[in-house]
């Protein structure tokens, strides 16, 4: 993927051939891979991994750190496995958006991975690593591609993405870190 300040740059530089027919394809294809919308966030959790998973991974306790998830619905029966569907109604700029998303990774404690197709193709990848025995690094990073006019809004969906994920984590955090006794309080 070509960075977009790079992809501009190429196109705006003074060209040494004539000019061909091809230009405004370059152009779209700069478009194209400058609009991928690739965000992420991270937070160290003073927890377990085993907890931080058991908890963050369990999709019932998703609206209680997901600020703009208004609902989930299993479209699948639970439990939660590689190829469950689930659907989930966010909010975005103030508009409702719905998707069916499926997991396509799943490890315990380890990693999700979910995709959907609708509104516009999204993977949203969910992390953890044991920093020590009583912490772990969690990270979440979302891959988008939105086509038609979505596209124009692309800067805007990528902040408005990173900054739900970094709220998210740092909600997580609290609720993870507030109770001291371990998991049953939750």
């Amino acid at each position: 993927m070509v960075p977009k300040a790079t992809a501009v740059a190429m196109l705006m530089a003074p060209s040494s051939r004539p000019r061909s027919r091809l230009r405004p394809a370059r152009l779209l294809q700069a478009i194209d891979e400058a609009t991928v919308i690739d965000v992420s966030s991270h937070v160290q959790i003073r927890r377990p991994r085993d907890e931080v998973g058991a908890y963050a991974l369990n999709l019932d306790n998703a609206r209680k750190w997901v600020a703009n998830l208004s609902s989930l619905e299993w479209i699948t029966p639970p439990p939660l496995t590689v190829r469950s569907r689930i659907g989930l109604v966010t909010e975005l700029f103030g508009h409702r958006l719905e998707a069916a998303y499926e997991i396509v990774s799943l490890a315990p404690a380890e990693r999700l991975v979910m995709r959907a197709e609708r509104p516009f193709p999204i993977e949203v990848r969910y992390t953890l690593e044991s920093i020590t025995a009583a912490s772990t690094h969690m990270a979440v990073r979302g891959r988008a591609d939105p086509g038609g006019l979505l596209r124009l809004l692309t800067p805007m969906i990528a902040d408005e993405l990173r900054e739900s994920y970094r709220d998210d984590l740092l909600r997580l955090k609290r609720i993870l870190e507030s109770e001291r006794s371990g998991s049953a309080a939750y």
